[in-house]
Parts: C-alpha cells; sequence; structure tokens
C-alpha cells in the first residue's frame, strides 16, 4: 500500500501512521529511509538548502518516529529502524548537510533507543555505504569522467565494490527482526569496509 507522504508535513506523517495502523490492524515495525542528498560545498550551501536536507533527513525521522512511538508505547512492543549513512559517521568534502543530518539521525536513533526501552521498543540504525542507486549515480554525473570517478570510489571500498540495494535490505531486516532481540541503539554499518580505512 502507497500513502502519498512529505515527511518533513506533521499532518502528512499522522495521517501515514493512522492509515497504516487503520488497514493493517497495528503497527509493529518502522523504517525511515526517506532521504535527499546534496553535494556542494558549505560556504556554497543556502540556508534553504540546508533546510531542505535537514528536515527531509532527520526532521522526518523525528516525526515519524514521534507519531510512531504513542502506539508503540500503548502495546509495549515495536522496532524503529533507521536509515543513516556511512557519513554520518565520517564525512566528506562537499557532503555538509548531508553529512550532518545523517549524524544527527545516529544520534536520535540512540535517543529513542534509550527512552522507549523500558516499553520493550528497540531502535537501531544502518548506515550503508555508497550503493548501486539513483542517488550514486547522481554524484557520479557530476564528474568530467563519470568512468575514473566511479573506479576512484570503488576504490575507497576494501571490499572492491559498490553495495547493492538488497544487501542494505537484508541489514535493516536483520535489524527488524526478532533475530536482533538484544540489540537497540546500535549503528549497524554496512559499507564494505570504507569507515575502516
Amino acid at each position: 500500500m502507497f500513502v502519498k507522504t512529505d515527511v518533513r508535513a506533521s499532518g502528512d506523517v499522522r495521517r501515514l501512521v493512522d492509515t497504516a495502523i487503520r488497514e493493517y490492524g497495528g503497527l509493529d515495525i518502522v523504517c525511515n529511509d526517506a532521504g535527499i542528498e546534496l553535494i556542494q560545498r558549505l560556504v556554497e550551501t543556502t540556508e534553504d538548502e540546508w533546510n531542505k536536507i535537514l528536515d527531509t533527513n532527520l526532521k522526518g525521522v523525528f516525526l515519524v518516529s514521534k507519531h510512531v512511538l504513542p502506539h508503540f508505547i500503548g502495546q509495549k512492543s515495536g522496532v524503529v529502524v533507521n536509515v543513516a549513512s556511512q557519513l554520518g559517521i565520517t564525512g566528506a568534502e562537499r557532503w555538509g548537510a548531508y553529512c550532518a543530518s545523517k549524524a544527527g539521525v545516529i544520534q536520535l536513533t540512540k535517543v529513542i533507543a534509550l527512552e522507549y526501552a523500558k516499553y520493550n521498543i528497540r531502535a537501531n540504525c544502518v548506515c550503508p555505504g555508497a550503493i548501486e542507486t539513483p542517488m550514486v549515480d547522481r554524484e557520479l554525473s557530476l564528474e568530467q569522467d563519470r568512468n575514473l570517478a566511479r573506479k576512484m570510489m570503488i576504490s575507497q571500498y576494501p571490499i572492491g565494490r559498490l553495495g547493492t540495494p538488497e544487501e542494505i535490505a537484508e541489514a535493516v531486516l536483520f535489524l527488524a527482526s526478532s533475530r536482533s532481540s538484544f540489540v537497540t541503539g546500535a549503528a549497524l554499518v554496512a559499507d564494505g569496509g570504507y569507515t575502516i580505512l
């Protein structure tokens, strides 16, 4: 089921959560994965651009969690899985707003885990590296020599390739499932070794 939602708008998010609960008879897991990027040096970033990135990538996680948590508290169970990024850990040139937003997601995940563990609610996040998605395509398209840029990007990953969406989905599934029942407040890095260099 698809519900068109602007995660930056509280009313939209409330409608999304209410619809999911009504249509499915409840809610057990939420995955916050809405995100956008801005590849631009900090001094060139406008306030509107900064706000758009932070509102989508961080405020969106806050709003969805805010509207889901009362339901989870009421049923004394629930799982929140947020999608952050390797860039929330390491930082990168020209990714200031994105890095700040994803670092915020990691910290917000920890806060949710701490505040709501007593209700049997777990919160974790996945920190993907570069994944074969349109976002990476857009990044590579900014370079003069796309093929060289791709090779240079891959060279930053000890595993020797970029990740796939399916690999990140498996990480999310693990954190959402009972197989990770003793895991909360964690940032699972799925980045082919990028952050160990």
